[in-house]
């Protein structure tokens, strides 16, 4: 199977002309057209053994120059912006401690003590799910600090992918312009290999100069102005990986506090029901700010659940059951994440090496 970054390269060296990799509209190729024909006239009413005449040959070699340089410009510019990928860092280290944090609270792996302990069988006693639930306050600082990160991480990720839209604007108005000078350099090879068709009879001499000089050196410059407008629709694409992929891990990052979110308020709902027991996880901040306006209203609408006790997002199944569930969906939205970020990091890969070809 292609990677990524081996299907673009198919797709963009497929194309066959500048027009293929960057449309020009008719108005614009009509003017290219008739700026090739006034070069094409300029060049044969110059002797061919003059100075004039070698100067505007010589210029055909460097067609396009400032717009390469812009571009190059431009591609650095993302470069330094996507070359530490911000908030990657931190997402690793806040998911292994998520991870961590997660497993202590398991009840797959605390059953003998997520259990009612009863006498005889029928005199309930010993901690049991009181001691169980009991953790998630003394790990409410670990998590909130978790989802801090996260969150905090999900923003820089939104801002970055912000910017890198919009050095990818920049990046494709280069790339028409780019387009235009590579046209033009077609279209005045063309216009050569005419002229110099009909001057084999005649003049057979300046046929000789317009192929040997002029013809050679548009012909070698639209080669250099291909490959560079190839190499920049490259960068372009892998960008816009980049931004895809950037998209995704924020929508991780989400699913994976909301779930997170989830199981916490489950877990108080099962203390409350089956324990008799209410979790104070105040300190845990999403528990707030990320609740809902139904949740908002339920509050509103209860007003004896003080604010400090968790609230119920939605009616759940008071068992056990219902909370190792919870805990499933957890690890699978981490493991969302985290693929997310390995994505993030792999499509930011191929931009330098796309864009870094460019320099």
């Amino acid at each position: 199977m292609l990677t990524e970054d081996h299907e673009i390269r198919r797709q963009v060296t497929s194309l066959a002309s500048p027009t293929a990799i960057v449309p020009i509209d008719e108005v614009a190729v009509a003017g290219i057209r008739e700026r090739a024909r006034h070069y094409v006239s300029e060049l044969l009413a110059c002797d061919p053994y003059s100075p004039a005449f070698g100067s505007k040959a010589e210029s055909l070699g460097v067609l396009g120059r400032r717009e390469v340089a812009a571009l190059a410009d431009a591609s650095g510019r993302i470069l330094e912006r996507i070359g530490k990928p911000i908030g990657m860092d931190a997402v690793g280290s806040a998911l292994d401690e998520l991870r961590r944090v997660i497993g202590e609270l398991d009840p797959r792996g605390q059953r003998s003590m997520a259990k009612p302990r009863r006498l005889f069988g029928i005199i309930r006693c010993g901690p049991g799910l009181a001691s169980y639930f009991q953790r998630y306050s003394s790990a409410q600082l670990a998590i909130d600090g978790i989802l801090r990160t996260l969150m905090a991480s999900k923003d820089e990720l939104l801002r970055q992918n912000i910017a890198v839209d919009g050095e990818r604007g920049r990046i494709w108005e280069h790339m028409e312009r780019l387009a235009n000078v590579a046209h033009l350099s077609e279209a005045i090879g063309v216009a050569l290999e005419a002229a110099a068709g009909d001057l084999n009879e005649t003049q057979p001499v300046k046929a000789g100069a317009v192929r040997g000089e002029a013809l050679y050196q548009v012909r070698r410059r639209n080669t250099e102005l291909l490959e560079q407008m190839s190499v920049a629709m490259h960068g372009y694409m892998a960008m816009d990986l980049v931004n895809t992929s950037g998209k995704e891990l924020v929508e991780a990052i989400d699913r994976a506090v909301g779930t997170t979110v989830s199981a916490l308020r489950t877990a108080a709902a099962i203390a409350e029901t089956l324990a008799g027991q209410r979790l104070m996880l105040s300190q845990i901040a999403a528990l707030n700010t990320a609740a809902t306006d139904t949740l908002d209203a339920r509050r509103r609408s209860r007003p004896d659940r003080g604010s400090r006790i968790v609230p119920l997002a939605a009616p759940v199944p008071m068992d056990m059951q219902a909370l190792e569930e919870a805990f499933v969906a957890i690890y699978a939205e981490m493991d969302t994440v985290g693929a997310s970020r390995t994505a993030v990091l792999r499509s930011v890969r191929t931009t330098i090496d796309a864009l870094g070809s460019e320099r």
